[in-house]
This record gives C-alpha cells, sequence and structure tokens, in this order.
C-alpha cells in the first residue's frame, strides 16, 4: 500500500458511515448491547481521551462483523467484489493471495472454479484486510462521522446509561463518584486542535466566533456535550467547542449541542451566468 496521504479516502469510507450510523440505530439490537457483543472495552477510554476513540472501535467492529456475517452465510463473492473495490481505493497490492481460479458474476454467482476454493480465498482476503487496511478505513469513516453530532450525541448518551450504573466499589479508578467518571485533569494538544478544526472556531451551543482573528479577548471551552454528571465520559466524541459563557450556563445537566454550520452560499437570489 502506498503511503498515506492526509485526506480521506471517498467512495468506500462514505458507505461505511452510512453503515454504521444505520447499525448504531438498529431498534432492533440496542447500542448498548452491540459494545457489549463486540466486546468494546470502552472504560479503558473513559478518562483520558485517546486518538483511537470508542467510536473507531465501534467502526471496525460493525465492518468486521458486516464481513464475517457474510462469510458465515456463505457469501463468499459479495465479501471478495467489495473487499476488491476497497484495495482498490486505497492500493493494495493483493498478489501474496495468489491467482483465482474461479469467478463469480454481478449477482455473486459462482461461474467458474470451486466455491470452497472461492471461500478458502475470500478467508484468506478478509485476514489481509484486517491487517492492511481495516486501521485506515476506520480513521477515514471516524473522520466523517466525527461531524455528525446527532450521532455523537446518541452514541454518548447511549453509553451514559451504562456509566451511570457503575459503582465506585467496583470501579473506584475511573468514578469520582457512583455513575461519574473522573474529570479529565488536561485536554491534549492534538485533541483541542482537532476539535477546534471540526467546530470552525465557532462556540457550538451560540455559534460564537472564537477564532481571535477579530478581537483578542475570547477564551473558549471544551464542553461536554453529555455532563460527567449525566453519565458522560472524557473520550473525544463527547466534547465540542464552547465560549466562556455558553460553557457555564450550560450546567452539569444539559446535554445541548447544535450542529453549528455555515452555507458556503445562498440561494435566496439565483445570478444569471
Amino acid at each position: 500500500m502506498k503511503s498515506r496521504s492526509n485526506t480521506v479516502h471517498g467512495d468506500m469510507a462514505i458507505q461505511w458511515a452510512s453503515a454504521v450510523i444505520s447499525h448504531a440505530h438498529d431498534t432492533e439490537w440496542p447500542l448498548c448491547e452491540q459494545l457489549d457483543y463486540y466486546r468494546i472495552d470502552y472504560l479503558k477510554k473513559v478518562v483520558v481521551p485517546h486518538k483511537k476513540t470508542i467510536l473507531h472501535d465501534y467502526v471496525e467492529a460493525v465492518i468486521m462483523n458486516s464481513y464475517s456475517y457474510l462469510l458465515d452465510k456463505h457469501f463468499p463473492g459479495e465479501v471478495i467484489a467489495d473487499l476488491d473495490e476497497c484495495s482498490r481505493c486505497y492500493q493494495l497490492s493483493v498478489d501474496s493471495l495468489g491467482i483465482r481460479h474461479f469467478q463469480f458474476d454481478s449477482d455473486g454467482e459462482l461461474t467458474r472454479g470451486d466455491f470452497e476454493d472461492a471461500e478458502i480465498y475470500a478467508d484468506s482476503f478478509l485476514d489481509l484486510f484486517q491487517q492492511k487496511l481495516l486501521p485506515t478505513l476506520a480513521e477515514d469513516v471516524f473522520t466523517i462521522l466525527y461531524n455528525d453530532k446527532n450521532l455523537l450525541s446518541f452514541f454518548c448518551n447511549e453509553l451514559a446509561e451504562k456509566i451511570c450504573k457503575l459503582k465506585t466499589a467496583e470501579y473506584s479508578d475511573i468514578l469520582a463518584s457512583d455513575g461519574v467518571i473522573k474529570r479529565c485533569p488536561y485536554w491534549p494538544k492534538w485533541l483541542k486542535n482537532g476539535i477546534y478544526l471540526r467546530d470552525k472556531g465557532r462556540c457550538q451551543l451560540c455559534g460564537c466566533d472564537l477564532s481571535m482573528l477579530l478581537r483578542t479577548d475570547i477564551n473558549y471551552n471544551i464542553d461536554h456535550i453529555v455532563p460527567l454528571k449525566c453519565g458522560g465520559i472524557n473520550d473525544p466524541i463527547n466534547l465540542q467547542l464552547s465560549c466562556e459563557h455558553c460553557n457555564k450556563s450550560k450546567g452539569d445537566r444539559s446535554a445541548k449541542f447544535n450542529n453549528i454550520a455555515s452555507p458556503f452560499w445562498s440561494l435566496d437570489e439565483y445570478e444569471q451566468v
């Protein structure tokens, strides 16, 4: 695979981002149950921010579970076709997998070769994908999803249901009191820079400019979307930019947030080109 550029790859990341959103909101399989099923150790990341967030772990689990499900149901053609697209998108060499002695049509039906060989090939392809591409794809998917405050709020509120049930008698290393995660003592620079970039230097509650381009008497805060007292966590997915006034007036019980964005241009009047 060629060296990674500082950009998000297109279609594959967008497709998986959409799939992850749908998966998280599955009404028949609550997110809390999914986290347990995928064995995501979220408690390791609730006090100190990690660059690889809980959402990264979830994205990886959803992707791998989706492919594994298809293989368990004996649909190797669909897995191979999808991983082919992914390897082309990310320029991953698959020479190590050897020459294929089978072929599938556009509907995933075997048209040439042995089905068992195809399944063995699909398993090997998935192993290669997991080793070489999964972290990169998950990072690209996360970059898209990290802009979706609705998803982040939903995710953190689901986690809060689990956090609120924790007792200090069992989790004294991460809890300040029953159901309340300890406050992070400091925010690392990489985190503050990332949140500032995502939120475009604007308070995510009132929308005011925090860039200090026009004035210097500005103080901005890193705000918990779901407050710690409500089961919130210090993972980057639960953090947003806010002005000092909004941060203080929001209170410890409010999970208020806005998807602050500015249009690129106005459609109020159409100009003749």
